[in-house]
């Protein structure tokens, strides 16, 4: 999946009664996360959109279109992040 044909997701950020941001996104089921700072919960946003919409193509169904955005929420390009595996490398 090429990250520069992905499109803007509309995500909403609530913060957390223990600090930080709780975010979700409503056109992409799965894409849920979590950040101490708003930055880290955007960030994770990306990774958890690509994943979920990674998990889309695996699963052969098409590629949720991004809704318009409502007022207050924030606009999120799905990003694969590379995370650390079994021996230290990492995987993209």
């Amino acid at each position: 999946m090429n990250e520069c044909d992905l499109e803007l997701y509309p995500v909403i950020l609530t913060p957390d009664a223990d600090g930080g941001y709780v975010v979700t996104c409503r056109d992409v089921q799965g894409a849920t996360t979590q950040g101490d700072t708003l930055e880290e919960a955007l960030y994770e946003m990306a990774d958890a959109l690509a994943v979920a919409l990674e998990g889309y193509t695996e699963a052969g169904r098409a590629l949720p279109k991004p809704s318009e955005p409502q007022p207050g929420e924030r606009l999120v390009r799905p990003e694969f992040h590379p995370r650390a595996t079994e021996g230290g490398a990492a995987r993209r």
